[in-house]
């Protein structure tokens, strides 16, 4: 594997957003080996066209694929087959890189050979008037800093997939042995994207940590249209209802000593006490945030009961990966 950085940019129908993306790839300033890996997935907009055009006549490198399946994990297990250098970033196409993005991200990773994900801080661009509720959520839009201070994550924390880079090394470890995300990415009208976090949360279990670092920072052209109350209570339901498909790694980077199916079932005593606590909450004070927590812990509880088998099912499929184990 060589050095260098492959970043890869996946887009669905994003020809109207992604000229100041591409600009800011452009203008990176690098000091070694990179390449470019645009993705179009399942666009009906002229996107692929549009990012060729763009390129036309340049030196840099880019590779050009399609995914016809919806989704982002989709688009990003074909675009992993491409790799080519030592360090993955994930570029969003809304995403607008600050141009020492891949210099600060390539001197962290290689002086710590033990990050497995670093993460860096999305910044909101100015040109949005936003709601009065925005800040308290911001993370939920891959905005804001990720951590108290720079370094190792909690365990069990992931990051936010805009901006991300990857030790690809820590990614073959996976693919060996045809490991497989749960997570579907965004389909349709349904907001389910965990990827980002199974990701990190499965490399974590190899060994690896999850960094963050401020000095790394994008502008997030967020869409106006996902700055809607209602476009929130539907990103913050898929996500907590994805929490159940999470919780294995989870149960293998905290060393749990029961079974895996006693610690699922040692979350429920709180998630009912939870339930039960927002919603009468959200009765007496119904205020915005009271009703982001009752349907966070609405539809984790739903989420528990719906994909509990399915559960049982990912720690049984990922233990002989992660933990070595029959």
């Amino acid at each position: 594997m060589n050095n260098g950085v492959s970043i890869i940019c996946c887009s669905y129908n994003g020809r109207e957003r992604l000229q100041i993306t591409l600009e800011a790839i452009k203008n990176l300033e690098c000091n070694g080996n990179w390449e470019l890996i645009f993705i179009d997935n399942a666009s009906t907009d002229g996107t692929l066209e549009f990012a060729k055009e763009f390129f036309k006549g340049q030196s840099i490198p880019v590779k050009f694929l399609y995914c016809n399946t919806p989704g982002k994990s989709y688009a990003l297990w074909i675009a992993f087959a491409k790799v080519e250098f030592s360090y993955v970033l994930i570029c969003d196409d809304d995403n607008q890189l600050f141009p020492d993005y891949l210099t600060c991200g390539v001197d962290i990773l290689d002086k710590n050979p033990i990050i497995g994900a670093l993460g860096g801080k999305g910044i909101m661009t100015e040109k949005l008037d936003l709601p009065d509720w925005f800040k308290r959520y911001q993370s939920t839009y891959a905005i804001g800093p990720q951590a108290d201070k720079n370094g190792p994550l909690k365990k069990g924390v992931g990051l936010y997939g805009a901006g991300c880079f990857f030790r690809f090394q820590a990614l073959q470890q996976l693919f060996k042995d045809n490991f497989i995300l749960n997570s579907k990415g965004l389909r349709g009208n349904t907001l389910a994207g965990s990827e980002d976090i199974e990701m990190c949360l499965a490399i974590e279990c190899l060994g690896y940590e999850i960094w963050y670092d401020d000095q790394l920072r994008f502008y997030h052209n967020v869409d106006e249209k996902r700055l809607e109350w209602n476009y929130l209570l539907k990103l913050k339901s898929s996500i907590a209802s994805n929490f159940p498909l999470m919780e294995p790694y989870r149960y293998i980077i905290l060393r749990d000593s029961g079974s895996y199916g006693g610690f699922l079932m040692k979350q429920i005593p709180s998630l009912v006490w939870n339930f039960c606590f927002t919603q009468l909450l959200y009765l007496v004070k119904p205020k915005p945030k009271n009703q982001v927590f009752r349907l966070t812990y609405q539809y984790q509880l739903i989420g528990l009961f719906k994909n509990f088998g399915m559960s049982l099912k990912t720690f049984r499929k990922i233990k002989p990966i992660l933990l070595n184990q029959p």
